[in-house]
This record gives C-alpha cells, structure tokens and sequence, in this order.
C-alpha cells in the first residue's frame, strides 16, 4: 500500500492560520528487506530538494520505530526512546531515500511501514 495526502485550500480554520500544517504532505508505502546495505528506496519523491523531511519506519515483529530527523548527521537515526544507531536510515536521496543493514530497518524477508513527512520549500 502506497499514498500520498496533499492538505491544501484554506489558510485559516476557525481563525487560527494553519499555513505551515497546509504545506506538510505525507507519503506511507511498505518495502520488503532484503539485508543488502545501502538499499535505496524508491518513493517516487525527490527528498534531497524537500524541507522539514521526517521518516518513521517500523516492522520486524519489533514495532520499534526508526525516525531519522531532519538534522540527524551521516547515517544516524533514531531509535525509539534509545540513543542514534547506524546503518538504519542513511541518507535522503532523489527518490526517497536509503537504508543500510541493520534488521530494525532492513531484514531479509519483512516486511517494513514507512511515514514519511515533508515541506516543499
């Protein structure tokens, strides 16, 4: 299953502005793992040329969530309420974006959920 959700239209909803929450738009998808690192993967968005991109992926049996924030450096993210962890979201690229070879992200035949927010700039 793959989406997108668009919020567009009004400015204002009971008079309070929503611009920043108009711009936001959210991308969900799923992808098997195949344990190879550096596996690109294709969302059909260029995530290099996008603001504000968060990524949350979880699967596995573990429903840990991996989130990789805007400023995470090299190939850091997020793990759940634990400190950064490599090898799990690598990097944005101009079809969405990589991951390595650690099974939280990319384990041979899981089954993997991706969220993924961003702005146009």
């Amino acid at each position: 299953m793959t989406g997108n959700i668009t919020f567009s239209g009004a400015q204002t909803v009971d008079g309070r502005d929503i611009s920043a929450m108009v711009r936001a738009k959210i991308k969900v998808g799923s992808y098997v793992g195949n344990s190879a690192d550096d596996r690109n993967i294709d969302i059909g968005i260029d995530l290099t040329t996008k603001t504000n991109v968060h990524i949350w992926i979880g699967g596995n049996g573990l429903w840990a969530v991996a989130e990789r924030p805007e400023l995470a450096q090299g190939d850091l993210t997020k793990i759940g309420a634990a400190a950064f962890s490599n090898n799990c979201i690598q990097s944005l690229t101009a079809t969405g974006f990589q991951v390595g070879v650690n099974q939280t992200v990319n384990q041979d035949t899981y089954t993997y959920w991706y969220i993924v927010i961003y702005e146009e700039p």
